[in-house]
């Protein structure tokens, strides 16, 4: 409803705003034109051997969901500081090698950076030749905006939730079923049963928007 009425809707979710407020204020400034530092990506060096501790650490204190494993890093760097940062890894359905994953995506918290998504994928592209690139938007916070203007287009949006201990929202991932049972519960409860009976509760979100590049007439089927 809000789309349609031409709103950019967010929503912050409780534990987001406790633990990460810093990163959900940069956020709100950046929709609202609020930020203070404004680069030039087409200024920035590109590195693409960056030490795993200064991914790790950037994306910890500049991502919303924090590091996650990928075995591509590009960054946008300005002297010895990482400014933006985009990481890759295979798709989980990968076709012939050339189906990537645009794992993250950021700038710096209160940074502005013109131009640093199209140089950092436009590099990535130019050095691997991919097929097809997908990407995921949060829908609580992004309209995916940026993989737009760049050519990308929305091939499914589907909804997501987290199970909560009432404190923080954990990813519903590391309670499958099969890890459940390893860690001993009753196997003749279903996974969200067995989620409940241990004093968790399933918080839903705005979904998610897989979005999709293709290159070079790339077909995956």
């Amino acid at each position: 409803m809000s789309k349609k009425c031409d709103i950019d809707l967010i929503q912050i979710w409780e534990d987001d705003w406790k633990f990460k407020g810093e990163i959900v204020k940069s956020i709100i400034k950046s929709k609202i034109g609020g930020m203070n530092i404004v680069k030039w990506g087409r200024k920035l060096k590109i590195e693409k051997n960056i030490s795993e501790n200064v991914v790790k650490k950037f994306l910890n204190d500049n991502h919303l969901q924090g590091w996650c494993v990928s075995s591509l890093k590009y960054g946008l760097f300005e002297g010895d500081e990482l400014i933006s940062i985009m990481t890759f890894s295979k798709g989980r359905k990968n076709i012939n090698g050339k189906e990537w994953e645009i794992v993250r995506f950021c700038n710096k918290i209160n940074h502005t950076v013109l131009g640093s998504f199209n140089k950092l994928i436009g590099s990535f592209i130019k050095d691997h030749n991919p097929g097809k690139i997908i990407s995921y938007s949060d829908n609580d916070l992004f309209s995916g905006n940026s993989y737009q203007k760049y050519g990308m287009i929305i091939s499914n949006q589907s909804p997501n939730y987290w199970w909560c201990d009432g404190r923080i929202r954990h990813n519903r991932w590391k309670f499958r079923k099969d890890v459940l049972l390893k860690n001993g519960n009753d196997k003749s409860l279903s996974g969200p049963q067995i989620m409940i009976h241990n004093g968790y509760f399933r918080c839903w979100g705005s979904g998610t928007t897989r979005w999709e590049y293709l290159i070079q007439n790339f077909r995956s089927s």
